[in-house]
């Protein structure tokens, strides 16, 4: 049992002679799933001498779960036997919680970093990678290892290379906090593949020292559009030399084109025609 305890332990809601009265006090305070381990450090302290420094956790008079720091050593007397413990009990449980809030947040990042369906990565001002997420490997095909031991000029497609360095000069100028921009990259394998991205400076005090991004990959949109401009190319150049009257008009029967044919058919031109209703028109 303990001989003297400060009159800070009575933040603990137990009466101070409580503690140095009940020889089970720390058998009933100290949280059951740390009792044992917190002994038998205790013991083998007091075998070998050596000093204790651990966390574990207690319960108040009221209940409530502490964590708690335990630092002690053993007091010797002139012949070199031990004659007590001599300790520091501090209560650390606001600083659990922040480290509880900490670690949480960070797992939730974690989580959104991973999952995300777009690139997440940080280059510093050299750039040269030193993060990017399972996206990131999925669509450049780069393991983690193998993505931070690139530079930015390694993944840019080269005839890009300039436009990207002129985009990160910007952040670093201060010209622009954020810049958003489409670039073509070149994936492990060799393919090209188009980006979106989005980028910003990270700032420690008030220097930069990196730069985070956000990329999306586009290429297959890309495809899309072009191949509906080729087709849109195609459709006007049919539209346009067709041997027969060629026309386009709302529901309610007012042109909205018509053809170099139907020009001359009609002898309307174009601008003139498409302020027409086709009931002036057909007999």
């Amino acid at each position: 049992s303990p001989i003297y305890v400060s009159p800070a332990f009575s933040r603990f809601g137990y009466p101070i002679e409580q503690w140095t009265s009940d020889p089970e006090m720390w058998i009933k305070v100290i949280h059951p799933e740390d009792r044992e381990w917190v002994f038998n450090a205790t013991v083998q302290s007091t075998e070998t001498g050596s000093e204790v420094d651990y966390e574990y956790r207690i319960f108040d008079a009221g209940g409530r779960l502490h964590w708690v720091r335990d630092r002690g050593c053993l007091i010797r007397n002139e012949n070199g036997n031990i004659v007590c413990r001599e300790g520091v009990i501090i209560d650390i449980t606001e600083q659990k919680l922040a480290q509880e809030e900490l670690r949480l947040g960070e797992e939730r990042f974690r989580n959104i970093f991973d999952n995300a369906s777009d690139i997440i990565y940080v280059h510093d001002l050299e750039g040269n990678y030193l993060s990017i997420n399972k996206a990131g490997e999925r669509i450049f095909g780069y393991s983690t290892d193998e993505a931070l031991k690139l530079n930015m000029a390694q993944v840019a497609a080269p005839d890009q290379l300039k436009f990207v360095r002129e985009q990160l000069q910007k952040k670093l100028n201060g010209d622009q906090k954020q810049t958003s921009y489409e670039v073509d990259c070149i994936r492990k394998d060799g393919t090209r593949i188009t980006l979106e991205v989005n980028s910003s400076v990270i700032y420690k005090n008030g220097q930069p020292i990196a730069i985070q991004g956000i990329a999306r990959d586009i290429t297959e949109r890309k495809r899309v559009e072009a191949a509906i401009r080729e087709n849109e190319e195609k459709y006007r150049d049919l539209f346009e030399n067709a041997n027969d009257l060629t026309y386009t008009h709302d529901l309610n029967g007012n042109f909205t084109s018509i053809n170099r044919a139907g020009e001359m058919i009609t002898g309307y031109s174009r601008e003139e025609a498409v302020r027409l209703n086709i009931s002036e028109v057909v007999a």
